[in-house]
């Protein structure tokens, strides 16, 4: 056995060797850094269509590159054309298609030229038929954590899909969800020199929040013997926020895809791990139906894609049956040398009393609702 001494010096120099090992990064990285990243979609639903196109850049300083001035075109099998009218300096093109076009069984491809003549094209992508949306529903479930000891407790919401062998086998889910929340406190007490107490304010305490589900969920069930699947898991929402505390709505967007995209989709979930939504990350390995005219050497990264699509909004309310386990923030408290330790720059400060009765200070997100992301306007899908 070592002894402490040199056991210690034997660690300290492992660790030193550890600090020093660098960083590796594979060479197809820094070779991807210029390839033009494209996705875009054509939909039974809606006149105007999106096409995002951009460049990728390096994973050691990651950072979304739009590309503008392109020339985007879509265009149908029947020789139609469609031509972006409308574009943003985030590298967005809109395509308008009147709904008369928009007939299932169509195909569809895009041009895109850049400001410096690159020429890239996809594949032929047929409009398939959405089934209707099933119920969407949950389970309550405790999901395992790194830690075997620790669970997070929430709820699982999953769906089901039943069609007939007149649909295709793929599909794909996406959803933005909608919560009301308040505030920790109404506006009652506040300090600008002085302590002044009013009638409680709740004019910043009630608050709506809608945001995009940062995932997506591709389905086959090319391999079943039936066209039909049950508990097909969806998001999960813990039980550490107001989300599930009042009522939560979800917004479900149900797509029927060609076997081409599901692969696709699959490949890029896997990529990236789930946490950046759809085309949220560079799509670095991952084939698409892009390929480049002018230099077909080149990789261009992405897919295009034409989509049947049937929406439905759900509401869930009363969904824990657990405590919910949301961190503190908000507990008044008195500086040491009291309110007058605040600059009069900072004026209004925010007070709250506490269960102790003190009024104490708080942040001004304790009081204010729409500090955490939120608005006061109730959305005018909200039942009451």
């Amino acid at each position: 056995m070592l002894p402490i001494k040199r056991y210690r010096i034997f660690i300290l120099a492992l660790l030193g060797l550890i600090g020093c090992i660098e960083k590796y990064y594979p060479k197809e990285i820094y070779e991807n850094e210029s390839n033009l990243v494209i996705s875009g979609r054509v939909t039974t639903s809606g006149d105007y269509h999106l096409v995002k196109v951009s460049k990728t850049s390096s994973l050691q300083v990651p950072k979304y590159n739009p590309v503008t001035a392109c020339n985007v075109v879509i265009e149908d099998s029947d020789g139609n054309t469609f031509v972006s009218d409308f574009s943003t300096n985030k590298g967005e093109y809109y395509v308008r298609i009147a709904p008369e076009f928009l007939v299932v069984g169509k195909a569809f491809k895009l041009k895109v030229v850049t400001p410096q003549g690159f020429a890239i094209e996809s594949t032929f992508d047929t409009l398939k038929p959405c089934p209707e949306v099933s119920d969407m529903y949950f389970q309550r479930f405790d999901k395992p954590t790194s830690n075997p000891q620790i669970f997070e407790r929430g709820a699982q919401f999953m769906i089901d899909i039943e069609a007939d062998e007149s649909y295709d086998r793929f599909f794909c889910w996406e959803l933005e969800e909608t919560y009301e929340y308040l505030s920790a406190f109404p506006l009652e007490y506040y300090y600008d020199g002085e302590v002044h107490a009013i009638p409680p304010d709740y004019h910043m305490y009630h608050c709506w929040q809608t945001l995009p589900i940062k995932d997506f969920f591709p389905l086959s069930t090319k391999n079943l013997s039936e066209n039909r699947f049950v508990g097909y898991n969806l998001h999960f929402v813990n039980n550490r926020s107001q989300k599930l505390m009042h009522l939560y709505s979800v917004m479900l967007h149900q797509y029927s895809i060609s076997e081409a995209y599901h692969f696709y989709l699959e490949q890029l979930k896997n990529n990236s791990n789930n946490q950046e939504g759809l085309f949220g990350t560079q799509p670095l390995n991952v084939k698409g139906n892009l390929v480049s005219t002018s230099n077909p050497e080149s990789n261009v990264l992405g897919f295009f894609s034409a989509e049947g699509v049937k929406s439905r909004r759900f509401f869930f309310s009363f969904v824990m049956d657990v405590p919910f386990e949301i961190p503190e923030s908000c507990v008044p408290y008195v500086p040491l040398n009291g309110f007058s330790s605040f600059h009069p720059d900072d004026y209004p400060i925010y007070l709250a009393m506490g269960e102790d009765g003190v009024v104490g200070y708080v942040m001004q997100s304790c009081i204010d609702c729409r500090l955490l992301g939120g608005t006061t306007e109730k959305p005018d899908f909200w039942p009451y």
